[in-house]
């Protein structure tokens, strides 16, 4: 009921959720509000997770961090030297640490940047640009950790209640931000 551009004018069912709700809750709602309009029920309690073969980039038995620098908004972005940093500083505290970095590859700056620090830091590799969403969901399941800006991939590792650091600028992390409980 509340959507923008006018949109409602084209709607056959209005459900009115404040945009104060966080946006998964006010996403969950609003499915709701359209199933029962169906005469269906709403179940939220799973999440279909395939278990995909990975032979080209094997992830190890032990945690690892996945790292997620890339968004649409250009004002979401990280300093790719901070990335650089945390890498660095956690090597410095654990050897053997490993780290994946996804993005699209649609960032050209990121995917050299990707490739580089992976062809220096034996901890890092590159999967930038080549991975499936599937095979996204599945790394992303496997992580001890999602260390994200503010993006889609942040929201899969909610999902999946994987423990998930997300950093936050232009946009708000109560109405945006991670659901779950890690």
């Amino acid at each position: 009921a509340r959507a923008r551009e006018g949109s409602p004018l084209f709607y056959s069912l209005k459900v009115d959720v404040s945009f104060e709700v966080h946006a998964v809750r006010r996403y969950l709602l609003l499915t709701e509000a359209v199933l029962k309009d169906f005469g269906a029920k709403a179940e939220f309690n799973s999440i279909p997770q395939a278990e995909l073969p990975f032979e080209e980039y094997p992830l190890p038995e032990e945690p690892f961090v996945v790292i997620v620098p890339e968004a649409r908004w250009s004002t979401k972005l990280w300093p790719l030297s901070f990335w650089e940093k945390i890498i660095q500083e956690s090597f410095l505290r654990k050897k053997g640490f490993k780290f994946f970095i996804l993005a699209s590859g649609k960032n050209r700056e990121i995917r050299s940047w990707a490739e580089g620090l992976s062809r220096r830091e034996e901890g890092v590799v590159s999967l930038v640009g080549r991975l499936s969403l599937p095979q996204v969901v599945w790394v992303i399941k496997k992580a001890g950790l999602v260390l994200t800006v503010d993006t889609g991939p942040m929201h899969i590792a909610s999902a999946l209640d994987v423990p998930t650091v997300a950093l936050f600028g232009p946009t708000s992390p109560e109405r945006t931000g991670p659901w779950g409980r890690h």
